[in-house]
């Protein structure tokens, strides 16, 4: 037996997570750590260990970002839908909204909270803040995916969990290979 989902509605949830608000908070959150990454270049800043030694890192980080994070998001969108198949769900075009929600909603978050701390206590003191705020990231963004695939398609938390968690993670790995 298929599950449906519940019947779209008209409220704000359901219009967000259709394609084109979904995507445009990827683009939003490109474009923000984009322009990061551009005023760490500017400011003479460069990762300590640079994929290629001799480029200014950022820049290039800056120009690949979009495409990056748009691609991990339709990435999780096609691994989520694959396993509902699997389940025997039903994909829709909320589910797909729903893992680029899940994605762009933690990384704005990071972006903006990398910045601050950036601005806060230093370049050479950033580490310590980038790794909690991603640790921090990839947990929002499990717990974000699982909820809002439970409301999508009804389904359990351990089922939604399972469902997202392979989909984010493959995708998280996929984009970090690009950028670093």
């Amino acid at each position: 037996m298929l599950n449906r989902p519940p019947e779209p509605r008209s409220s704000l949830f359901w219009r967000l997570l259709r394609p084109a608000p979904s995507r445009a908070l990827l683009v939003l959150v490109a474009l923000l750590w984009s322009g990061f990454c551009l005023a760490l270049d500017h400011a003479g800043h460069a990762p300590t260990r640079s994929p290629i030694p001799g480029l200014r890192w950022y820049r290039v980080q800056a120009m690949i970002l979009p495409a990056v994070l748009l691609g991990m998001g339709e990435l999780a969108s096609v691994l989520a839908q694959w396993r509902l198949r699997r389940a025997g769900i039903e994909p829709t075009p909320a589910s797909s909204g729903a893992l680029r929600i899940a994605l762009g909603l933690p990384l704005l978050c990071f972006v903006v909270g990398d910045a601050l701390a950036w601005r806060a206590v230093g370049f050479s003191a950033l580490g310590p803040y980038s790794a909690a705020l991603g640790g921090i990231a990839v947990l929002t963004m499990l717990l974000v995916a699982t909820r809002l695939l439970q409301r999508v398609h009804g389904l359990t938390a351990p089922r939604a969990l399972t469902i997202a968690a392979p989909a984010l993670i493959i995708a998280g790995v996929c984009g970090s290979l690009a950028l670093r």
